[in-house]
């Protein structure tokens, strides 16, 4: 009995010893189909051919190899915050820097003002060029296109039908642009830096905001049977140590030509102030002869004054009046009537107020 209990246990050891291996193996074989189940059902396969590798590239956002490789489309990813010049032909090296940098030449062709320029804003960055005439309402002269992906833009306007001075004007507004350019420079700009930078105001919300924008200017004087040829001037300021100052002085150069005298001035005054040239000529009234300048970031400007060639001797004398239309930082500096200013120039207004004239 004792041999055959133990002839019998022996053969239950010999099946278990011969079953646990084979179990082993099912059970490895089980997981293994569970894994690559698990592994198919999360998008993933044990092995990558080369449709699904480039599947799974065009599913990351990238570009499939055979439109990297072979230049059939090349696409630029701008990350926010990074100079995305690297990858672009012809980019410049700056490009995506918030020290805005723009350029540009003039030339006419086929009845339109061409500019064709340069900058270092991002890709898809809107650009407005327009025209505005001296004593003239011009409605319609202007064109809007993107920066390229190189930094070159292109604008076409229409060219006025006039024999007088106008401006030409390229402008990067943040109103006009995208919300990602917006994201980037800043919603009112702020972000922007360098001399073609400009403050200007908006009425947001029935209050007025100010915004930064980047600008650049030309005058030119329109003559019969001239062509438009030209290049924008890149603005060196020369802020004043006193810059800000309630003691306002204002100095100027004048110069004339057959139609018009011409001013330049500089002041300490904030940028933003609006200046007032008026003509005088002797023993007589002169209505429409006059011009009007906004003061540049360093508080000089400009002007145009057209003037009547029957009169040999004439004067033109030089206003500025703070009012409630100012720019607030211009009402806190130099007081809502002017009530602020300071020095040799200020006179007493009929409001109370003072106001500078030389």
């Amino acid at each position: 009995m004792d041999k055959k209990k133990k002839a019998f246990h022996l053969f239950l050891f010999l099946i278990l010893v011969i079953m646990l291996p084979l179990s082993g193996c099912s059970l490895m074989t089980t997981q293994q189909g569970q894994t690559q189940k698990e592994q198919t059902q999360n998008g993933q396969t044990p092995q990558k051919d080369s449709s699904s590798a480039k599947k799974n590239e065009e599913s990351e956002g990238n570009p499939p190899s055979s439109e990297k490789d072979n230049g059939l489309e090349q696409v630029t990813t701008v990350v926010l915050g990074q100079t995305p010049a690297q990858g672009t032909p012809g980019a410049p090296e700056d490009q995506g820097s918030y020290t805005i940098r723009m350029e540009g030449e003039i030339h006419e062709e086929d009845g339109k003002i061409v500019i064709e320029g340069k900058s270092n804003l991002l890709p898809g960055s809107r650009l407005r060029g327009h025209i505005s005439g001296k004593g003239y309402g011009l409605m319609g002269y202007v064109d809007r296109e993107e920066v390229q992906a190189n930094g070159n833009y292109t604008l076409k306007i229409t060219k006025p039908d006039i024999e007088d001075i106008i401006d030409i004007f390229v402008e990067f507004e943040p109103e006009e642009q995208q919300e990602k350019i917006n994201t980037y420079y800043g919603q009112k700009g702020e972000k922007m830096t360098g001399p073609l930078i400009y403050l200007y105001d908006r009425m947001v919300d029935g209050k007025s905001v100010m915004f930064k924008k980047a600008s650049l200017k030309k005058r030119l004087r329109l003559k019969d049977g001239d062509k438009i040829v030209g290049t924008f001037e890149q603005p060196t300021w020369d802020r004043p140590a006193d810059y800000g100052s309630t003691k306002v002085w204002i100095t100027t150069e004048v110069k004339k030509d057959d139609a018009y005298v011409y001013v330049k001035g500089k002041s300490n005054l904030l940028e933003g102030c609006s200046i007032y040239a008026v003509m005088h000529v002797p023993d007589a009234i002169l209505i429409g002869y006059g011009d009007g300048a906004t003061t540049n970031p360093d508080g000089s400007f400009e002007m145009a004054i057209r003037y009547p060639k029957s009169y040999k001797e004439m004067e033109v004398s030089l206003e500025f009046r703070p009012n409630e239309n100012s720019w607030e930082s211009i009402r806190e500096t130099y007081g809502e009537k002017g009530e602020k200013l300071e020095g040799p120039y200020v006179k007493k207004g009929s409001n109370g107020g003072k106001y500078v004239e030389i």
